[in-house]
């Protein structure tokens, strides 16, 4: 008898790609234990390069990471961008205020600097905690998606 794949934890799942948006990171997923872990782009070059000159704190990290990398068990969480957490904003303003709020978070979120006028505008106008909850939801989707498209059971 074929062994079952353990359902993954989607707040799990979220969790990691709410993660990944903030800097180098990446994360993997066994389909059949539903076990999560990650490592950054500078650790998983080391694992790629089988790269044996390493700190004494790196050596089981790296290898747990190839081994992650040389398993069909693993995949990898698929990387989030700023063009994405772009257009979440632009949702953001668009779906969920109105008004002078809306004018005011569509104007921080032109040109450079997006990012940090945007935080700043939501903690100063009170609506970071919606902003975080329609993030959150939209990473969501997200991590549904993918793990139908991999034909992944998921619980909450």
């Amino acid at each position: 008898m074929a062994n079952m794949a353990l359902p993954v934890s989607l707040a799990d799942v979220v969790d990691e790609m709410e993660m990944l948006g903030e800097g180098d990171l990446r994360a993997f997923l066994n389909r059949q234990t539903a076990e999560l872990y990650s490592g950054t782009d500078e650790q998983i070059a080391k694992a790629e390069e089988n790269d044996d000159d390493l700190l004494d704190w790196e050596v089981e990290v790296i290898d747990r990471l190839r081994d992650i990398l040389e398993s069909p068990d693993w995949l990898e969480l698929p990387q989030r961008n700023s063009h994405e957490d772009y257009r979440i904003m632009e949702r953001f303003c668009r779906e969920r205020c109105e008004g002078l709020l809306q004018e005011e978070l569509l104007s921080a979120i032109t040109n450079r600097g997006a990012f940090g006028r945007f935080k700043d505008a939501i903690h100063r106008r009170g609506v970071q905690e919606a902003w975080y909850s329609f993030r959150r939801q939209r990473i969501e989707e997200e991590a549904r998606e993918w793990l139908e498209a991999h034909g992944i059971a998921f619980t909450p």
